[in-house]
C-alpha cells in the first residue's frame, strides 16, 4: 500500500498538491480511532499475479499468461476455499474490469506517464555482486568449503 497519502494527511498537505493517481489511502482516520472501513479497494500486483480486495470480496489473478481468476467472499469463506468466479459473474466482471483499469494506470505510473515530466528517475546501475569483485578473492578458498556458498561459487 502506498503510504504517501497517510504521510501527506499527517503533515497537513492539501490533497490537490499530490500527483494523481494515488493508489494509497490515508490511514490517519484509523490511527485517530475512527472507522476502519475503506472507501476504495486495495490492489496488489507482484510477479504477474494480482489481487483486488473490495471487501467483502477478493479477486485473484494468478499469472500473466493464464486467464485463471478466483473470487472469494471473505466474510462467508475466510479460508478462501469456494471459488465464486463462475457463480457470481456480475461481481467477478465488475472487479476484473476495475483490476484491469488499475493495472493500466499502474503501468503508466511505472513508465512515468502519469507525471508532469513524463518520466521516472532512472534506476542506478546494479552493484557488482560480491563473488564477481576482486575485493573478496582472498576469501574464496575458505568460502568454497562452506555449503551455503556452493551454488553461488559454481557460476
Amino acid at each position: 500500500m502506498d503510504i504517501f497519502p497517510t504521510i501527506g494527511d499527517i503533515v497537513g498537505l492539501p490533497g490537490e498538491s499530490m500527483l494523481a493517481p494515488q493508489d494509497g489511502q490515508s490511514l490517519l482516520p484509523i490511527l485517530n480511532g475512527g472507522s476502519d472501513k475503506r472507501t476504495k479497494p486495495i490492489p496488489f500486483h507482484c510477479f504477474g499475479n494480482a489481487a483486488w480486495l473490495d471487501y467483502p470480496y477478493k479477486l485473484l489473478h494468478t499469472g500473466k499468461q493464464t486467464k485463471a481468476y478466483e473470487l472469494y467472499h471473505l466474510e462467508n469463506d475466510p479460508k478462501e476455499s469456494i471459488n465464486l468466479y463462475e457463480s457470481e459473474p456480475e461481481i467477478a466482471q465488475r472487479m476484473k474490469t476495475a483490476m484491469d483499469t488499475w493495472r493500466v494506470s499502474m503501468q503508466a505510473s511505472v513508465e512515468g506517464k502519469d507525471y508532469p515530466e513524463g518520466k521516472v528517475i532512472p534506476k542506478p546501475p546494479a552493484p557488482e555482486h560480491w563473488n564477481k569483485t576482486d575485493l573478496y578473492t582472498d576469501h574464496f578458498d575458505e568460502w568454497k568449503k562452506r555449503p551455503e556458498y556452493e551454488a553461488r561459487l559454481a557460476d
